[in-house]
């Protein structure tokens, strides 16, 4: 469900836009796998408890420039509504997720700086080491 809803490969390439063009193919490929599984995995870790009745609309979708802005939120109980802001680009002709703003923070800007720190003082394969511990972590019962 999240590969068809969200466009992972952009939001891959968008999060390393200073370093994808110096990255072979072959690590990009490796780079969008581990993203796309550590993806997948935080979903599913995060919304297990979550039901259609807890997610709610906050406004119409607007649509500009060829991207649409769909506003959500999910009720908890005893606690303020979280804020789901969606930014959705078409691709092949659906609409997918390109970017999704919890409580105003940017989720693409929070993986952009996390993997920015990374490279920094290392290479491509000691991210992709950090996004499989990522993901081990939340395979783990």
């Amino acid at each position: 469900m999240i590969e068809k809803t969200h466009d992972l490969a952009y939001i891959a390439e968008f999060a390393l836009r200073k370093q994808w063009p110096t990255l072979s193919e072959y690590d990009r490929q490796r780079f969008i796998a581990a993203f796309k599984k550590l993806s997948v995995m935080t979903y599913a870790s995060r919304f297990k408890n979550v039901s259609a009745n807890t997610f709610k609309s906050a406004g119409p979708a607007t649509i500009e420039s060829g991207r649409a802005h769909v506003l959500t939120g999910i009720a908890r109980q005893g606690q303020p509504d979280v804020s789901l802001d969606y930014m959705l680009e078409q691709k092949d002709g659906a609409w997918r997720i390109i970017n999704i703003i919890a409580d105003g923070v940017s989720d693409l800007a929070l993986k952009r700086a996390e993997y920015q720190r990374i490279l920094g003082s290392g290479s491509i394969d000691d991210l992709i080491k950090e996004l499989d511990a990522q993901t081990a972590r939340l395979e783990q019962p």
